[in-house]
């Protein structure tokens, strides 16, 4: 078994064995991934002293519903066919049943967000960023300590959230040059489009077809189409927005490329900062796709390789890092940036 000096460099690793203090206590159990208290609780009780960590080799997280995925996903697009063809939308409580079966397979399933990765033709963005945003949803409110009755509705709000896209000509939708303002109007409206849609839909939740219109409002009133403020919109329509913006950038759209998570968490942030998005709901959310890159090692807008050390609660997009044998606290250090993943 691999034995360590005890220093910050241990951050994200494993405990081989049970720690005790001199006097018999047991300080540590083995299995404990190291945090920075352990670390300054270790160098309290054991100051110089080796301890036993685990040998962990790092492989590719798999999930285990990619066929639940991938059947799921060619019955929504057939769906979104029927609908965009001008049949009724009598089958969308059928869509919301067969998606709660993905949904509560999701939920505990850490490795569903690398079949987000999984190369789709165009031509089926609204589908996956449908099934993303409602998977995505569903995670932040379990995050937040949701029941999962709501974040199963939280999902079910996600999937339907762009609904009204359907009925934006295909044109617009594919056009890869900036859009006019005629244009973007015409774009925008999917979202009053989509809440006709849902509206009369008997059997599903109100904050369905409210999610529809609303998803792009912003608590400071910066957004659309109504422009109301943080008090007038629901929580969990928050949640939807912030999903709906991190698949957006994490995806191949026909005006933007896509992006590494790592830049999605730090648009996410700046979108805090400026008061467009909830820190209540972006920071937990964010936090929590950090830790998937803690120990990882990363590419900084100044080139240097980065090793991620320690994520800092409410600034979980400024980490401190490790470049070579310096630690560099991101929060002290504003001009430096983590761009992607190191190869």
């Amino acid at each position: 078994m691999e034995k360590s000096q005890i220093s910050f460099d241990l951050i994200g690793k494993v405990l081989g064995e049970d720690i005790y203090s001199i006097q018999g206590t047991l300080l540590l159990k083995k299995g404990t991934i190291i945090k920075e208290s352990h670390i300054l609780l270790l160098q309290n009780h054991k100051f110089g002293q080796m301890i036993p960590m685990q040998e962990k080799t790092k492989k590719p997280l798999v999930s285990k519903n990619e066929l639940e995925y991938d059947q799921f996903s060619q019955y929504l697009a057939s769906e979104f066919k029927r609908i965009q063809d001008g049949l009724s939308l009598s089958n969308v409580t059928a869509i919301l049943r067969n998606f709660s079966s993905l949904l509560e397979k999701t939920l505990d399933d850490i490795a569903i967000t690398s079949l987000f990765k999984k190369q789709t033709n165009s031509n089926d963005y609204l589908t996956q960023h449908s099934i993303h945003v409602g998977i995505l949803s569903a995670m932040i409110g379990k995050i937040l300590s949701f029941s999962r009755q709501e974040c199963i509705l939280l999902g079910h709000m996600g999937l339907l959230h762009d609904i009204g896209m359907l009925k934006i000509p295909n044109h617009l939708v594919t056009k890869s040059e900036p859009l006019t303002t005629a244009e973007v109007k015409v774009v925008r409206s999917h979202t009053s489009t989509g809440y006709d849609m849902l509206k009369e839909v008997a059997y599903i939740s109100p904050l369905i077809a409210q999610a529809a219109l609303l998803h792009h409002e912003r608590v400071d009133g910066s957004g659309y189409p109504m422009a109301i403020k943080e008090s007038k919109i629901h929580i969990m329509i928050q949640i939807i927005s912030v999903a709906d913006v991190f698949n957006a950038i994490c995806s191949d759209r026909p005006y933007s490329s896509q992006q590494p998570y790592l830049t999605a968490v730090s648009n996410l942030m700046n979108e805090v900062r400026s008061t467009k998005l909830n820190p209540a709901v972006v920071i937990p959310f964010t936090h929590y796709v950090m830790r998937q890159h803690l120990r990882q090692k990363v590419e900084l807008n100044s080139g240097e390789v980065a090793e991620v050390m320690f994520i800092h609660q409410n600034e979980p997009d400024q980490p401190l890092i490790k470049v070579g044998t310096e630690y560099i606290d991101l929060r002290k250090h504003t001009k430096l940036k983590i761009v992607k993943p190191a190869p």
